[in-house]
């Protein structure tokens, strides 16, 4: 399903440009998000004026792909620096990662989003630093992480994680997302968070990893990609991009690396695609990944508003699922119980969780002979196995 968020309208200013006659009347307003959903508006951006810095778009049918309109939200100047704290936590190959975790400002009893920000080639988590006031606003719990052999991910000087990446060592990124693994079972141990809304953000390599993790995990509501590509060090994106189904993604590049984000967006049914002029020949990297953020006018806000639509409202009925299943549970039933904590993923409804592949729990078998039932928590079996108990998943 296609996601573009509207426009902001400011009464004031529609007055001022019909009194001056610069805008044309009979324009249907864009459709707004719902109350209480609206994204945070943005700073101004700093370096190039906004007529020069504008994302461009050619018609769907042109080529291919829906394409995501310039977006023309009015500057919110001030937006608050967030407090953020740096964390670590372990991974399932025992490296361990650090992050900058920013805590979502909700009220009582609500819950927050949940979002993790994966950065480019030889970057860190300070990159997303001009987007992570705009989520914090818009009442995301952000974890910006340092994938391993970046930033204070490097590990022991004997591991050499940091020559590995400087290598650019392809068995290192390939198990990437082992990191995004670790950084969501630690951020869905924290208070006031919603795991059935869960998203990510991923900057040229960080693309990559993103959609590789998201191919394997369902509960991911969607994914923003700056600058992906289709085999960044080894990593089969297209590939990927084939498991990742028809959940919101949304590809965003200058008009000098498009190339992979319109290969990406014919794998994917619904993708939008957002080409934002570059630089030309004097620097086809100036916008490269984060490189965007703090550049390319009202980007921030652009993601952000994209973010929250994909995540959607908070839900009272949601289920849950093994990571490695293929069965959701409601909340508290039995074959909940079996599924290992740790593996455990969130989806906002049995709609949702159905839409992506999952499948409701069998009833019991009319009759005790009766061979073959799936175990509680969705596992596969195999002969033999009807009289074991449930592993835990």
């Amino acid at each position: 399903m296609a996601h573009c968020h509207g426009r902001r309208w400011d009464l004031l200013g529609l007055c001022i440009g019909l009194m001056a006659g610069s805008l044309t009347l009979g324009v249907t307003p864009p459709q707004t998000r719902p109350a209480g959903r609206q994204a945070a508006s943005g700073r101004t951006p700093q370096t190039r004026p906004a007529e020069s810095r504008t994302a461009q778009t050619r018609p769907a049918e042109a080529r291919g792909v829906q394409t995501q309109p310039a977006q023309t939200h009015a500057a919110r100047p001030g937006l608050p620096t967030p407090e953020t704290q740096i964390v670590h936590f372990p991974t399932e190959d025992n490296l361990l990662i650090a992050g900058a975790y920013t805590p979502p400002a909700v009220k009582k009893g609500e819950r927050a989003p949940m979002i993790i920000l994966l950065h480019m080639y030889a970057s860190d988590h300070s990159a997303f630093d001009p987007l992570v006031p705009h989520l914090h606003a818009a009442g995301f719990a952000v974890l910006a992480i340092d994938l391993r052999g970046h930033g204070q991910s490097v590990g022991a000087p004997e591991m050499g994680l940091a020559q590995r990446v400087a290598e650019r060592d392809k068995k290192l990124f390939a198990a990437m997302d082992r990191d995004v693994d670790g950084a969501y079972r630690w951020l869905v141990k924290q208070p006031a968070v919603d795991p059935a809304r869960f998203v990510l953000v991923g900057a040229s390599v960080g693309c990559s990893v993103a959609l590789k993790y998201a191919g394997r995990d369902r509960s991911v509501d969607g994914v923003v990609c700056l600058t992906p590509g289709t085999g960044y060090l080894g990593i089969d994106s297209l590939s990927d991009a084939h498991k990742y189904g028809r959940r919101p993604l949304l590809l965003v590049a200058s008009e000098d690396e498009r190339t992979a984000c319109d290969e990406l967006a014919r794998l994917v049914p619904g993708a939008l695609v957002q080409i934002e002029p570059g630089a030309g020949e004097k620097d086809k990297m100036a916008y490269h990944g984060t490189r965007m953020l703090g550049q390319v006018v009202h980007i921030e806000q652009s993601i952000t508003g994209f973010l929250l639509k994909a995540a959607g409202p908070a839900s009272e009925n949601m289920v849950m699922a093994s990571v490695q299943g293929d069965v959701y549970h409601p909340s508290g039933g039995t074959g909940a119980g079996q599924i290992n904590p740790e593996n455990v993923r969130w989806f906002s409804s049995p709609e949702e969780a159905e839409a992506r592949g999952l499948r409701p729990p069998k009833t019991k078998a009319r009759s005790s002979g009766t061979k073959g039932r799936s175990s509680a928590a969705g596992e596969e079996q195999f002969p033999g196995s009807e009289s074991r108990p449930p592993k835990r998943k």
